[in-house]
Formats: C-alpha cells, structure tokens, sequence
C-alpha cells in the first residue's frame, strides 16, 4: 500500500518491524521517526534498516532532543548516524526535518546528503534552528546537487536566534550581520541549483 507510514518507537516492541522492513517483507512508502532520545545501537540498526531498505520513498525526522546517552564527551549526534543510512539508501526521494537545531556537524552530514544522493528530490526543514554555519554548510551541498527539485524552509530560525555554535551569545550587531549574510547565502546558490519550488515561510533570517 503507497499510503503506508511506519511511525518507528524506540524500545524493543519494534524490532520485528524493523527487520521486516529490512528485508522488504512489508512495503512500506513512508517512515516518521519521532522521539527524544534513542542509544547508538538503536541508531545504526536504523541506518542499516534505511541503508538496505528499497520501498520508502518518505523520511520524517522530529529529532529535536535526539542524542545518544553516552556522556557529553563522547555524545554524537544520533540524527548523523540515521543520515548515513538515509545517504546510501537508493529509493528515498522527500527528506522532511522538524524541530532540529541544526549545528555544524549536522549541517555538514546534510549537505553530504544532499550532494551525493541523485534519488533526493524534495527536502523540507519545518521548525529548525540554524547554528552557526549550519545554514551555509547546508546550501553548498544543495547547490551540487543535480536531483533536488524542490525545497522547503519553514517556520525556522537562519539567523542564529543570537546564538553560537557551543551556546554563547551574540550581539544584537552580529545578529543583523549574520541574517544580512543568511540572505545572501540563498540568493547565491539559488542560480546554482536545479529547482522548481522554493518556499520560505514564516522563517527568521
């Protein structure tokens, strides 16, 4: 069934489901993967779910406290893990992120995505928040990419929201100069890439 959604929960009662998709025995169109803290090991066994799966067509991400619970040291970004199963995956085509501060490290796993996935048509970022370079990181893989044809921003934050990578603040000047330089990012790559639709909605430079 095309209309078909798997919402995947993090704790054992969804392993069969897992491995079923896997291996394809169920056809599933779209994944929504919602949660607020998932362990390493759960992570990369979704990467490989998404890595070897050849029915979705459809991921959505609401990861908006989603991390691994190793220690601050050594925490890394479950979402990156997720990614690099989405990056080899062959069949997905729409990407929607919701509720995601988007830091360096995330941005460029993104970007890495979107450069080298020629399956990747559509991608959407509802309710994130750009960090640092994240927003710039983001755009220069876009613009290399020759699939994606439609691209979504809404309700997000671009201009920093007076924060730094790391959780500092900045002045209200460098505020103003990082949303000027947002908006210029956009407009330079836009020439740059193979769109049909941009939508910017409600969004903060």
């Amino acid at each position: 069934d095309e209309s078909s959604v798997g919402t995947a929960r993090t704790d054992n009662s969804f392993n069969s489901l897992m491995v079923e998709m896997e291996h394809n025995d169920i056809s599933l169109r779209e994944v929504v993967l919602d949660t607020t803290s998932m362990d390493r090991d759960t992570a990369e066994e979704m990467a490989q779910l998404f890595q070897k799966n050849t029915s979705i067509s459809t991921i959505r991400l609401s990861c908006k406290r989603l991390g691994c619970k190793e220690g601050r040291s050594r925490k890394h970004h479950v979402l990156t893990t997720i990614l690099s199963g989405i990056k080899e995956n062959t069949t997905i085509e729409s990407i929607e992120i919701e509720e995601t501060e988007i830091s360096h490290e995330l941005a460029h796993h993104l970007s890495q995505l979107c450069a080298r996935k020629q399956s990747l048509k559509n991608i959407a970022m509802i309710q994130c928040q750009f960090i640092g370079s994240g927003l710039a990181i983001l755009f220069l893989g876009m613009q290399h990419s020759q699939s994606i044809r439609n691209v979504i921003f809404q309700s997000c934050d671009l201009g920093n929201n007076g924060l730094l990578e790391g959780g500092g603040d900045v002045s209200q000047q460098s505020q103003q100069q990082s949303s000027s330089y947002n908006i210029e990012i956009i407009a330079s790559a836009i020439p740059l890439m193979h769109l049909t639709s941009l939508s910017l909605v409600d969004v903060h430079f």
